[in-house]
């Protein structure tokens, strides 16, 4: 089976009964998944930016599913883009802006927006809530 892309699994969502949710986000339940509901959500995790930077183009030139990188190799750098993290206490605001359009530019647009609206905690789905990330994923969030 071949995974789908994450922007692809919360379009899905849209459609999906209320009384499914839960079960709909166990059953697509993987690293990448549960790391962008747990930046999301999260109370304590704040990111320095909530959007993308001016100089961001949306990657509109390669074919869909052939976009140098996608979020499930990407996801490990989150760590760069959040306040506090002490692997990133060192970096000028400058130079993480410059490796966030990287970050985001290797990305199809649409993963690249998934990305942006986690930085910008609302990931732009009405019934997606704390209350069903926590019911899926108990252990994710306080």
């Amino acid at each position: 089976m071949v995974t789908p892309r994450m922007y692809e699994i919360f379009e899905q969502f849209k459609s999906i009964r209320l009384e499914d949710r839960v079960r709909f986000l166990q059953y697509y339940n993987s690293k990448t998944l549960r790391d962008i509901l747990f930046f999301t959500f999260h109370p304590n995790v704040k990111f320095y930016r909530q959007n993308a930077p001016d100089l961001y183009k949306p990657n509109i030139t390669d074919p869909v599913g052939l976009s140098p990188t996608n979020l499930q190799d990407e996801m490990r750098k989150t760590y760069l883009f959040v306040i506090g993290h002490p692997q990133s206490n060192g970096i000028s605001n400058r130079k993480r802006d410059e490796l966030l359009i990287q970050f985001l530019e290797g990305l199809e647009a649409k993963e690249a927006q998934v990305y942006i609206n986690m930085m910008g905690k609302d990931l732009k789905l009405e019934n997606l809530t704390y209350d069903i990330v926590k019911q899926a994923f108990p252990q994710l969030l306080p």
